[in-house]
């Protein structure tokens, strides 16, 4: 099996920036902008998006290196939807897994980054469950909703330890523009393809994303999601990816490429 490391064995910040190094060709660790990680597959009729759960293939390298943008990042921006979607979901940097304590020790010294991130749902305030892991987790939770939703709302995420902000257009551009006022320099947008196709259909697409795909020629059904940018659209954005990395897993063969805004 070919890895370039293995992510158990990361005990401190030197040993995820090495290990960074060899997958994605550098270590990332004070670059900053809007990110985004994303893995698809790469099927007969271009990519789609794998939907998370347990029939899709896994892969440990993208789940760190998911963790890692999560290291990065001082606000993480995500969607009631995904909230609805994943039911467990929950926001810190791998505290279960034995790389845990190297990611938050990554953090600290390699990004400069002393606080918790910031976990931004954005949410027009329908079926929003404010008991939900994301906001009671290492992330400080933050609901950003529309000016429209009754400001009843704003009083019950109070009551669950919730901040609220509220924004006069709810839309991605608008939910980065917001933070970016409040000066978050590195953003880790993670959310679905709903959210995020425009971005990369307009030509625009994020100032990073990190792109691990699944090569093997079959996936089951359940697993297959929406339509994401191919290599050709990526290009147009990005240039050609800054690094690609292949990966044997258990699920199969996997390539990881790290794409960058000139």
């Amino acid at each position: 099996m070919t890895n370039p490391f293995d992510p158990d064995t990361l005990r401190t910040a030197e040993d995820v920036a090495h290990a960074l190094e060899r997958c994605l060709g550098h270590d990332p660790a004070r670059d900053r902008g809007v990110l985004h990680s994303a893995a698809v597959w790469e099927g007969p009729h271009g990519p789609r998006a794998i939907r998370i759960g347990q029939y899709a293939p896994a892969s440990r390298i993208d789940y760190f290196l998911l963790h890692v943008a999560r290291a990065r990042a001082s606000a993480i921006l995500t969607t009631g939807r995904i909230l609805r979607d994943e039911p467990s979901l929950h926001y810190d940097l791998g505290d279960s897994m034995p790389f845990g304590g190297a990611l938050a020790d990554y953090r600290k010294r390699r990004v400069g980054l002393a606080d918790r991130a910031e976990v931004v749902v954005m949410s027009r305030g329908t079926d929003v469950n404010l008991a939900h892991p994301t906001f009671h987790g290492w992330a400080s939770p933050v609901l950003m909703l529309p000016d429209t939703v009754p400001h009843a709302l704003d009083d019950r995420a109070t009551f669950h330890g919730i901040a609220t902000r509220r924004v006069a257009n709810l839309d991605l551009d608008s939910a980065l523009t917001t933070l970016a006022r409040a000066g978050h320099e590195t953003i880790l947008v993670e959310a679905g393809p709903s959210t995020t196709s425009p971005r990369y259909t307009s030509g625009r697409g994020f100032d990073e994303l990190i792109l691990s795909r699944y090569l093997d020629p079959a996936i089951d059904s359940r697993a297959i999601g929406a339509e994401f940018a191919d290599r050709t659209a990526l290009e147009r954005i990005f240039g050609a990816p800054r690094n690609e990395c292949p990966i044997d897993e258990p699920s199969g063969r996997w390539s990881i490429a790290r794409y960058r805004v000139p």
